[in-house]
């Protein structure tokens, strides 16, 4: 047996082994992330950056752990990550939202350290405990609104017609 010619003979092979991989590296993600936040928490935020870095394993935290869900959602059902991923439409989301969060979280990382660089002397006055935190809060408020907004969605509008609403066509 030789290497796949095509992607359906590749998609054909690597369909059951996809949602292990999710989980093996979620989980060791996870175990991660969670030391991360411990560790910073035990520090006591010595540092504005600490601060940050906590914010980014909370939000990687996050997005990690959905996507683990996802994993366990595609073996629970004994589809693929595909067809796992219609009928988990919100638990994607979540992790497409917490990744965003986490992007923005690290250009903020990025910003603060570029300032710190540049403005060595104005660094402190600059980049205050109380902007970051504002920061931080502003960028998860608008990162996770529309997730907000699509659960609420979901909970109000559950046309039981699968023909309208393909959620409600998987749900049972």
């Amino acid at each position: 047996m030789g290497l796949p010619q095509t992607a359906e003979e590749f998609d054909l092979h690597a369909r059951p082994v996809l949602p292990w991989c999710t989980i093996a590296t979620g989980g060791i993600e996870a175990f991660g992330n969670i030391l991360t936040i411990l560790v910073f928490i035990k520090l006591g935020f010595p540092e504005i950056i600490h601060i940050s870095y906590t914010a980014l394993a909370v939000s990687d935290l996050g997005c990690v752990l959905s996507i683990f869900g996802f994993g366990a959602h595609a073996l629970v059902e004994g589809s693929s990550l595909p067809a796992a991923a219609k009928t988990s439409i919100l638990l994607v989301s979540v992790a497409g939202t917490l990744s965003r969060a986490t992007s923005l979280i690290t250009a903020w990382i990025s910003l603060e350290r570029c300032v710190g660089v540049a403005f060595p002397t104005r660094a402190m006055l600059l980049i205050t405990r109380r902007i970051t935190i504002a920061v931080l809060v502003a960028i998860f408020a608008i990162t996770t609104t529309p997730i907000v907004v699509n659960f609420i969605a979901v909970a109000i509008v559950r046309d039981p017609n699968p023909e309208i609403n393909f959620i409600a066509a998987n749900v049972n």
